[in-house]
């Protein structure tokens, strides 16, 4: 996963209601990085690439939808959920998001942009 900061501000990520992830470098994978990232105006976040980030199958998670929700400090939220492979986004003003499942492991997009949506696909 990474995130694009396309705003004219800094923007501070959060990660809240994480269901079914491995987290805290389980499994190598750690979303909670971008919990109070903060990212500069043309940034990215991490900035070295992206970070790996893993749902749990086993357990209670073996048929249970992944899912954790990505906001902006003062702004909007969206929910990210995954259930075998196919993705779910809620909509959020000035925040989109763009999935890759072809690859091993499947990439998310997050941009982050101010006015319209239209503005956010075209830096894609």
């Amino acid at each position: 996963m990474r995130i694009k900061n396309l705003r004219s501000t800094p923007a501070t990520t959060t990660i809240a209601n994480v269901t079914c992830y491995y987290d805290h470098g389980e499994e190598g994978s750690n979303l909670s990085i971008f919990n109070d990232a903060v990212i500069a105006p043309g940034g990215s976040f991490p900035p070295g690439g992206p970070q790996y980030i893993e749902t749990k199958r086993s357990g209670t998670c073996a048929t249970a939808s992944s899912l954790f929700d990505l906001g902006v400090k003062g702004g909007s939220v969206v929910r990210v959920q995954e259930l075998q492979g196919n993705y779910i986004i809620s909509s959020a003003p000035g925040i989109s998001m763009s999935f890759n499942n072809g690859g091993s492991p499947a990439t998310i997009l997050i941009t982050l942009f101010d006015g319209s949506s239209a503005e956010a696909a075209q830096s894609e």
